[in-house]
């Protein structure tokens, strides 16, 4: 019976040439140079410079039968990588991408690399299957994958290494003074050891790389979990050993000059630090926890500057209403949402809008965050009773135009402010709500009276931040049918509509996000909301009457963002409640209805129009298209 034989391969100078990767002339040439050098064909092409790596690569995957992956288009996964250690990638020139399945993608610009896909397929565990990527690529993934984290590993392997030669003391609470003292000076010194001090930098500046705005280092049982957040969100790091623990958060209290040896209560601190020229404020906060004290730091870039209206994510009205209310000379204007919504931002884009030379601007913060030029800041100090509140009666006696107050947290702050705004001052500040119209209630709650809260709120902004998709791997996307159900919409009314996602990318570190922008609900006061407040109207009449005068809800703004491809119907999801995201009021009937419906469906009054030309959501009063200029008829 006759033997039946594989097919042969072709070779890789006639795969290139069929490509039309190279022409007879360049083949002959190269054929003379492997004669002569003994190099491969792809290398001789290569040295002769006619073709490229991704020329090879896309040559040997044909010939080989494996796929051909882009790691600019699909760049490797985090847990990926973290299935193969560094040195079997380096030595081996290799790089993991993703699981497919129970089998790991390892990219590989050598097909016949038996070898490195056994040992990648022993380290990690799991099944091995090639992929070819060019060297150069693979190179670069190296070095971005696994390079921070080798550096971050050695500094903790040697710190630990020094902790086993040289413990930390652990101070007893029967130490007289003088004892308590030398064991402090003892633990000082060791925190000031030079792979710590370099693994607590490194710790700093990759939280600078990777667009950090906060570093958390949290102790367990079996080590400290470091965390970075990132456009908001948390992203695990690493692990650090437990005896490498206590050094790390040492050195970060001598930093911020906190008491090292006091480990039963709070602590809070600060210090600031250059690096490549930009200045970076870090706040510390250390609270104690059974398996030791956790540590938060928040990252300020100073270098950053100020920012903008403009730059704010506002729309072309909800700008326009801004300018409208910082117009006034009198009153107050309130910016509300949960921590981290981007408040104080708004705030000091507001008092950057106002700075001029004919205004005395003051402020009274805890902390000041960013110093402005040509602004008075006056810093809270409760230690020696300097309180918003006291701090505020000071500067009604510095002759203000403006008063801006960091955050009204009690009844005597926010009635000392409205009382500012009463008598001829505009008050900006912010406070802790959900959204517009629950500011008033609030208010209320803190003691403020009806009659001030009806006669001198100008206008509320209530904000949330939403991640925008990164623009380098932005692509259209259909959203899930569960994910429309979560936020009520009809899938008719979306596929009218274009909607995108991000597909990962070492810009954005595989996240498909890169920044985040902020989605507004500016509720102005008009007459008719004033009679509302000073009549006891409740929360859900007073939002009904914000609706119907025009007011966009939270989730109405971020809808709009995700269909202009700004961010994704996810991150509104994420942000916002599914009763805000749908929340729009008939302006005739004021019966409740849903953001994709043209008309109302009880009266027949048109909710929504679209420009005839490209399809943009035209809201009341504009006469041209923002995005194509067309013409808008009545």
């Amino acid at each position: 019976m006759p033997t039946v034989q594989p097919p042969k391969r072709k070779l890789i100078g006639a795969v290139l040439f069929e490509q039309g990767a190279v022409s007879a002339a360049d083949l002959n040439a190269a054929l003379s140079e492997q004669r002569r050098t003994g190099l491969r064909l792809g290398e001789a092409l290569l040295s002769l410079k006619a073709v490229s790596e991704e020329q090879v690569a896309r040559a040997l995957a044909e010939q080989w039968g494996y796929p051909y992956l882009d790691l600019s288009v699909r760049p490797p996964l985090p847990e990926a990588v973290a299935m193969v250690p560094a040195e079997v990638a380096e030595r081996h020139r290799i790089v993991p991408v993703m699981v497919e399945g129970k089998t790991l993608l390892v990219a590989t610009s050598d097909p016949v690399q038996y070898e490195a896909i056994h040992d990648a397929s022993f380290a990690s565990g799991t099944p091995v299957r090639p992929v070819i990527c060019s060297p150069g690529a693979i190179k670069r993934a190296i070095d971005e994958y696994y390079r921070r984290r080798r550096s971050i590993d050695a500094l903790v392997e040697e710190s630990a290494r020094q902790q086993e030669e040289h413990a930390l003391q652990v101070i007893p609470a029967a130490l007289t003074d003088a004892g308590a003292r030398e064991a402090v000076e003892d633990v000082a010194a060791q925190t000031e050891a030079a792979p710590i001090v370099r693994l607590v930098d490194q710790l700093l500046r990759t939280a600078l790389t990777v667009r950090a705005s906060d570093l958390h280092l949290e102790p367990g049982p079996s080590g400290c979990r470091l965390r970075y957040r990132v456009d908001g969100l948390l992203h695990d790091e690493q692990r650090l050993p437990r005896n490498v623990q206590a050094p790390v958060i040492s050195r970060l209290k001598v930093l911020a000059r906190l008491d090292i040896a006091e480990r039963r209560l709070p602590q809070d601190g600060a210090f600031r630090i250059r690096v490549e020229g930009r200045e970076i404020d870090l706040r510390v906060s250390v609270i104690p926890l059974p398996y030791g004290e956790k540590v938060v730091v928040r990252v300020l870039d100073q270098s950053a500057g100020l920012v903008d209206l403009e730059a704010l994510g506002c729309t072309t009205e909800r700008l326009e209403q801004l300018r409208a209310v910082l117009h006034r000379t009198r009153g107050m204007i309130l910016v509300t949402g949960p921590t981290g919504s981007g408040k104080t931002t708004t705030l000091y884009a507001m008092v950057q809008a106002l700075n001029e030379s004919s205004r005395n601007i003051v402020t009274v913060e805890d902390p000041i965050e960013y110093r402005i030029p040509g602004v008075n800041q006056l810093q809270v100090n409760s230690e020696i009773g300097l309180t918003f509140a006291r701090s505020l009666r000071a500067l009604l006696r510095q002759d203000p135009d403006v008063i801006l107050v960091g955050e009204i947290r009690d009844g005597e702050t926010a009635e000392i402010a409205f009382r500012a705004a009463m008598t001829g001052h505009l008050v900006l500040s912010t406070l802790h709500t959900n959204d517009a119209p629950s500011t008033v209630t609030r208010l209320l709650d803190l003691g403020v009276p009806r009659y001030l809260v009806a006669s001198q709120l100008i206008g509320v902004i209530a904000q949330r931040l939403v991640r925008t998709i990164c623009p380098r791997c932005r692509r259209e996307a259909e959203p899930p049918p569960e994910l429309l159900t979560a936020l009520r919409l009809a899938p008719e009314a979306v596929r009218m509509r274009h909607t995108y996602a991000g597909r990962g990318c070492p810009h954005c570190r595989n996240q498909g996000y890169f920044g985040r922008t902020a989605i507004h609900e500016v509720m102005l006061l008009t007459p008719p909301l004033r009679e509302l407040i000073a009549t006891g109207a409740s929360e859900e009449t007073l939002r009904t009457g914000a609706l119907a005068t025009g007011m966009i809800s939270l989730g109405g703004d971020g809808l709009a963002k995700a269909w202009e491809g700004i961010t994704t119907l996810d991150e509104v999801a994420r942000v916002v409640a599914a009763d805000e995201a749908c929340e729009r009021i008939c302006p005739s009937c004021l019966t409740p209805t849903r953001p994709d419906f043209l008309c109302c469906p009880a009266c027949g009054v048109a909710l929504q129009r679209d420009c005839p030309v490209c399809r943009q959501v035209i809201e009341p009063g504009w006469r041209h298209c923002p995005r194509c200029r067309e013409v808008i008829s009545e």
